[in-house]
């Protein structure tokens, strides 16, 4: 979208919510902004957005720089 938040925007957002956590949550979100929080939980360039999975309706676990999807 022309006028809308481009990937360093979102970077930036995720970012400052991730560093406001107090501690463990439950985060409720859309595939990219998922995508987002997991290569930066998870420590990893934001270059390998596109090779993080989503699965429509799952719990994507990220705990000590792992992911897991519960079913």
């Amino acid at each position: 979208m022309p006028t809308g938040e481009n990937f360093s925007g979102l970077e930036a957002r995720v970012r400052s919510f991730l560093d406001d956590l107090p501690g463990p949550a439950l985060i409720v979100t859309h595939g990219i902004t998922l995508r987002m929080f997991r290569v930066i939980a998870m420590g990893l360039p934001v270059s390998q957005i596109a090779q993080m999975p989503v699965k429509q309706g799952a719990v994507h676990l990220v705990k000590d720089g792992r992911h897991s999807i519960l079913n």
